[in-house]
């Protein structure tokens, strides 16, 4: 049942994003501090490599393996001039992985790391689904890439496959469920490449073999003092610079926040976060970097906007009406959501160094001596009633409230008039007088 509930999580949760096989955790453009401002990381995929099946379940040379169990690839797309340099953590930003059930780990020739797996055993039993983290590679002579982007057929699964222990005709690892996509008896996302930088590589600190060897059981680690590395940094597979870095195999629902070291097109070392706290120079924030993955609008044009999403949940619904929402302003528009104080042009003396004759032309400000048409009103703070005099005819006068609702809409036609207000509650209200040559004017009125 559990496998049955998490199954159809999964489902509904890859249907509602981009593809069943695939969650492409694309680029955005972001802002602040916070965020990464280097955008060395084009985005992040996390790709169904394999859901297993009835047969594959029946093999005990590599270890329990339940029906149902998901397979994941993490690839980390970066500039094709940037090259990653680390996987890491430290004191303020743990590199962690988890999962709601334990992480499959065969028993026969798994390993912590895919660059440590034997390519000439991904034949045998469930070898190639094993979990481990790496820089790159997915055998000792394959790189790792997309199934969709691989440029060859596939030596895994199906009849290249040895059928386990139980000699399952056919082999094993030959689901074609649909929600992994391409299935790895067509494609198995190696390529082959052997590359002399792993004699080069360091691993330091807490060692993820505690979860990730073949004899390993458990679905959670988390260091402050880890270190994959490779000085020399790597790239992925030519124009499509995607690194694998991690393969997990789980009948769960995957967690996982990575740290990455990046040497960008400058050759300078860049370190990338999965949690914006404790940020010292030369790391930077990327909301790439956690699984699940934060998601919301993605259109600035909404005012749902969310800059730190990664992917769209459809949450966008109210189109951004840019401009001045300031009702003591004279270029003022009741129509604004989005308020940019700094497009406000508030006369005599304050219209953020606009031009008030471009911004606001034909307005007459209270107080301004040279205008013709000034007015005043009376009593202000008023009761019930607020006279006006002015020194030309009022076409129209409009009270609003903070919010730029109208609450009084009155076409007196006259120079001088009184107002009732008595309905409206006590509080700061602003009033527009259109003036017969077309101007108009702004005071604010108090009503006690």
């Amino acid at each position: 049942m559990i496998i049955d509930r998490n199954n159809a999580l999964r489902k509904t949760f890859m249907q509602r994003w981009i593809s069943p096989a695939l969650i492409s955790l694309g680029a955005v453009v972001f802002a602040g501090s916070q965020v990464a401002a280097q955008n060395d990381i084009e985005g992040v995929s996390v790709e169904v490599y394999y859901i297993s099946d009835e047969n594959d379940a029946t093999d005990t040379d590599g270890g329990i393996l339940q029906t149902g169990t998901y397979t994941y690839r993490v690839f980390v797309d970066l500039l094709p001039c940037s090259r990653l340099r680390a996987l890491y953590g430290d004191v303020n930003h743990a590199f962690s992985f988890s999962s709601t059930e334990v992480f499959f780990n065969n028993e026969d020739r798994g390993k912590t790391y895919g660059f440590e797996i034997d390519e000439g055993r991904i034949d045998e039993n469930t070898v190639a689904i094993d979990s481990w983290l790496t820089l790159g590679a997915a055998t000792r002579a394959h790189f790792g890439v997309l199934k969709s982007e691989d440029p060859d057929s596939s030596v895994v699964g199906g009849v290249n496959n040895d059928g386990g222990s139980s000699g399952i005709g056919g082999g094993l690892l030959s689901n074609t469920d649909e929600l992994m996509g391409i299935p790895l008896v067509e494609k198995d996302g190696l390529f082959e490449r052997v590359d002399t930088l792993f004699d080069d590589l360091v691993t330091a600190g807490d060692n993820p073999s505690t979860i990730l060897d073949d004899a390993s059981t458990g679905s959670s680690f988390s260091s402050n003092a880890m270190t994959l590395l490779i000085a020399e940094g790597i790239t992925g597979n030519e124009e499509n610079n995607k690194v694998l870095v991690a393969q997990f195999t789980t009948a769960g629902d995957l967690i996982y926040n990575f740290n990455l070291e990046v040497i960008n097109c400058d050759g300078v070392v860049v370190k990338y976060v999965a949690n914006a706290d404790s940020l010292i120079a030369g790391e930077f924030f990327s909301p790439y970097l956690s699984y699940p993955p934060q998601c919301g609008c993605m259109d600035p044009d909404y005012l749902e906007f969310d800059p730190v999403a990664v992917c769209d949940d459809g949450s966008c619904s109210t189109v951004a009406i840019f401009g001045c929402a300031d009702p003591l302003a004279c270029n003022f528009d009741p129509a604004v959501n989005l308020n940019i104080q700094e497009l406000c042009c508030i006369l005599p003396d304050n219209c953020e160094g606009l031009d008030p004759n471009l911004i606001c032309p034909g307005f007459v400000g209270i107080g301004q001596a040279e205008s013709a048409y000034q007015f005043v009103l009376f009593p202000n703070p008023a009761d019930n009633v607020v006279h006006i005099r002015s020194a030309a005819l009022v076409n129209r006068t409009i009270v609003s409230d903070l919010s730029g609702s109208e609450v009084l809409d009155l076409r007196p036609g006259q120079s001088a008039f009184a107002i009732d207000c008595s309905a409206l509650p006590a509080g700061v209200y602003f009033l527009r007088a259109y003036l017969e040559d077309g101007s108009m004017g702004i005071s604010k009125l108090v009503i006690h």
